[in-house]
C-alpha cells in the first residue's frame, strides 16, 4: 500500500449562507481544477441555514471535492483558520466564495510553486470589467516582484494583501500560528501574514490579475461604523503589534493609507456618501476624528463632506455619473 502523495496546493473556500455564490462560482472552480492532480478543493462551511449543505452534498456527485461543516458558526476569523487546519496541501490558498479565479492562472500558479523558491505569493487581481472582460488590477506592477524585506512588502503591497483571495502560503508555517489575540478582528490573514515572517522568508507578487470580483460588487457595501472598525481600529492594532519587531512606524502609517492611497477608498466622494446616507454627521466626525486619519490622509475632508447639504451631495452624484458615462462612451 502506497502513501498518498501530498497536493501541492489546497484550495479553501470558507463560506456562511452564501448559497447563490457558491452556486454561480464554485461549479467553474471545480472545472477549472479538475484536470490538475496536483490540488485538492475543500469548502468550509461557518454552519450556513440557507441550503448550502443539501447543495454541496449534491455536487459532491460529480465532483470531488472535501466539505466540512462547523457545528457552530465560528465566526470569520475562526472559520479561515479551521480552513488553514484543513488544509493537506503544501501551499495553501483561501479564496473567498464570491471571487473566480481566470481559467488560465492554474498553471502559471502551479508552474511557480514547483519552480520559484517561494513561501508567500502575493496574487494580483481586481474586478472584472464586463464590457472589455479584463480585470483592473489592485496592484499596478510592471513585472513579477521578489521579496524578502517585511517592511517593503508592508509598507507598499500588504493593503492588497488583507483581501483573503490575494494570498498563498506555505502551509506548515501557517499551521504553526496559534495567536488569538485577533480572533475577532477580521483580518487574522494580515496577523497571520506578518506571525510567519522570518529572515529567510521569500515573497513573490504577480503582475498578471488573476483573480477577481464581478464589477457589480459595491464600493460601499459596509457601514461607516464597520469600515473604523476593521480598516482603522483592526488593522492599526495588527500592524502596531509588530511596531519595532518588524515593522517601523512609517511602515505602518503608508499600509494603513494604502487602500486610500491605491484604491481611492475613504476618500471625499466616500464621506459624501455615508453623509448622504445619515451615517455621518459634524459630531460623529469630529468624536471620530483620530480613526479616520489613520485611513486618509485628508481627514478635513469628512468635516466638510459633514457640512454638505445633502442637495448639493445629490446634485454631485448626478454630474459624477454622466461623467463617468461620458467616460466609458469613449
Amino acid at each position: 500500500m502506497t502513501d498518498k502523495i501530498q497536493p501541492l496546493l489546497s484550495i479553501c473556500i470558507p463560506t456562511y449562507n452564501r448559497i447563490n455564490s457558491l452556486k454561480s462560482h464554485l461549479p467553474l472552480l471545480l472545472e477549472i481544477i479538475k484536470p490538475s492532480q496536483e490540488i485538492n478543493l475543500i469548502v468550509c462551511d461557518n454552519c450556513s441555514s440557507d441550503g448550502t449543505r443539501e447543495y454541496l452534498i449534491e455536487l459532491q456527485r460529480d465532483y470531488d471535492f472535501t466539505y466540512h461543516v462547523n457545528i457552530e458558526n465560528l465566526g470569520f476569523d475562526r472559520n479561515y483558520l479551521k480552513c488553514i487546519e484543513l488544509a493537506t496541501g503544501e501551499f495553501t490558498w483561501v479564496l473567498g466564495d464570491d471571487d473566480i479565479i481566470d481559467d488560465r492562472s492554474i498553471a502559471q500558479i502551479t508552474h511557480i510553486l514547483h519552480n520559484e523558491n517561494v513561501d508567500y505569493l502575493i496574487i494580483n487581481g481586481g474586478q472584472l470589467q464586463k464590457s472589455s472582460k479584463t480585470i483592473l488590477p489592485r496592484l499596478k506592477l510592471d513585472s513579477n516582484i521578489e521579496l524578502t524585506d517585511i517592511n517593503v512588502l508592508f509598507k507598499n503591497f500588504a493593503w492588497h494583501a488583507t483581501w483573503i483571495s490575494a494570498c498563498i502560503f506555505r502551509t506548515n508555517p501557517a499551521k504553526q500560528y496559534k495567536s488569538k489575540k485577533f480572533i475577532t478582528s477580521g483580518f487574522t490573514q494580515v496577523d497571520l501574514l506578518l506571525s510567519i515572517f522570518g529572515n529567510s522568508t521569500r515573497y513573490m507578487l504577480l503582475k498578471q490579475p488573476i483573480v477577481y470580483q464581478s464589477e457589480n460588487v459595491s464600493e460601499y457595501s459596509r457601514s461607516i461604523s464597520a469600515v473604523l472598525s476593521l480598516f482603522s481600529d483592526s488593522l492599526y492594532s495588527i500592524s502596531n503589534n509588530y511596531l519595532g519587531e518588524k515593522l517601523s512606524q512609517n511602515t505602518i502609517n503608508s499600509f494603513m493609507l494604502g487602500h486610500y492611497d491605491n484604491y481611492g477608498s475613504f476618500n471625499f466622494k466616500a464621506a459624501l456618501y455615508y453623509k448622504i446616507q445619515g451615517q455621518i454627521s459634524f459630531l460623529y466626525v469630529i468624536k471620530n476624528y483620530s480613526r479616520l486619519a489613520r485611513i486618509t490622509r485628508h481627514p478635513s475632508v469628512w468635516i466638510y463632506a459633514s457640512l454638505t447639504p445633502n442637495y448639493l451631495i445629490k446634485i454631485a452624484r448626478k454630474i459624477w455619473k454622466t461623467l463617468e458615462n461620458r467616460k466609458s462612451a469613449l
